[in-house]
């Protein structure tokens, strides 16, 4: 009897060390250099930085406006959310445009590029603008229907009023983004989003607390301070449109707008960008339960948010590498590298999103650093 327990004892440990030899060939597999993964990095360690850079915009809303007390967290949250939840859902629809640039690249395809970069324009400026003007319009609305106290409800009236009229700026970064991306060229998006972060700590840092002669605006100016970053990111693109000689691509096309290249952007955008929105939908819900709480857990749940982002905004960066490779081996009638450039961003992603979730460990010393007067 004992001599079976041990035999069984002694397969199962064999087979836990097999299994785990086999993990550690698999993972060796992935991370040794490799032209696919240089490839999967060039492309995502650019994008990396850039979402991080998004996060710390976030944060730094959250942390400087924090100062102000728990109401404006609180309104900056539940405003915040709201208005990232349109972002989402552009940032889901430019992915779109990356993919068909992408691939219209691999077939070295450049009046294609060219057409679809001006019908993505043209659809920016209309879409953008109803986005922006309807959305300011509606913000109050939309604030009453989410909030029951009084403060929350009109300060976050005010962030989301601001937030929404510089939506265009961001629709047509994320567009442009989307378009360098798919030609490969991640760093412009990393130039916009350092441009962005910078722009609106420093913004921040003169509308909040009213320096260099302006008046306090309290969260109105960090509302105001973020539009104006998104704008101000642009300022990267053209010096790599020119650096990179991006005008080839617009040299022999007509300028009109296209249905054709417009139904075909519709075709690729519409499942990431639908699927972006019901994701973030889901993070309103939630953060309307906190609403219900009060103010206090409608704070709390911002700042957690705003922590959470440092752990799942970078996978989105192997997911644009994946995207591009993806499109461009596609089109250069490569299928097994668009497979293989596929799975192995997604390894990637999932190591950088884990590494990252360590931050997670030190969640009470980062919460110090949004707050200092929770309980005013």
């Amino acid at each position: 009897m004992k001599m079976n327990s041990f035999s069984a004892s002694y397969k199962n440990l064999g087979r836990t060390v097999r299994t785990l030899h086999h993990l550690a060939h698999t993972f060796y597999r992935n991370i040794r250099p490799s032209l696919l993964n240089s490839m999967i990095l060039k492309l995502a360690v650019p994008v990396v930085f850039g979402m991080l850079s998004q996060t710390v915009v976030w944060v730094t809303d959250t942390m400087m406006v924090g100062r102000l007390g728990k109401h404006s967290i609180a309104s900056i949250g539940i405003g915040g959310i709201a208005h990232f939840t349109v972002l989402a859902f552009l940032m889901g629809f430019s992915m779109g445009i990356q993919v068909i640039v992408a691939r219209r690249f691999g077939e070295k395809n450049d009046s294609e590029i060219g057409k679809i970069g001006v019908t993505a324009l043209y659809l920016v400026i209309v879409f953008g603008s109803i986005l922006s003007i309807g959305g300011a319009t509606i913000s109050e609305w939309l604030m009453n229907l989410l909030n029951k106290d009084e403060i929350v409800r009109r300060l976050s009236s005010e962030y989301l009023y601001f937030r929404f009229l510089g939506t265009i700026f961001f629709f047509l970064l994320f567009t442009t983004r989307a378009f360098t991306d798919g030609l490969g060229i991640t760093t412009a998006g990393l130039a916009s989003m350092i441009i962005t972060c910078f722009t609106n700590i420093f913004l921040n840092w003169m509308l909040i607390y009213g320096n260099l002669g302006f008046e306090p605006m309290g969260v109105k100016g960090a509302a105001i301070a973020s539009s104006l970053a998104g704008g101000a990111g642009l300022f990267a693109f053209p010096f790599y449109f020119y650096s990179k000689d991006l005008g080839k691509y617009f040299s022999h096309i007509s300028w009109v707008f296209s249905w054709d290249h417009f139904r075909e952007i519709l075709k690729a955008s519409t499942a990431p960008a639908l699927a972006e929105l019901l994701n973030n939908i889901s993070f309103m819900i939630f953060t309307e339960f906190a609403t219900i709480v009060g103010t206090t857990a409608l704070a709390v749940t911002n700042m957690l948010f705003s922590t959470l982002s440092l752990s799942f905004l970078p996978g989105y960066a192997f997911g644009i590498a994946a995207t591009t490779i993806l499109g461009q081996a596609l089109g250069a009638g490569k299928p097994k590298l668009a497979y293989h450039g596929a799975f192995r961003s997604a390894f990637f992603a999932a190591c950088v999103m884990g590494s990252m979730g360590l931050v997670l460990f030190f969640g009470e010393r980062i919460c110090y650093l949004f707050i200092q007067r929770i309980r005013n």
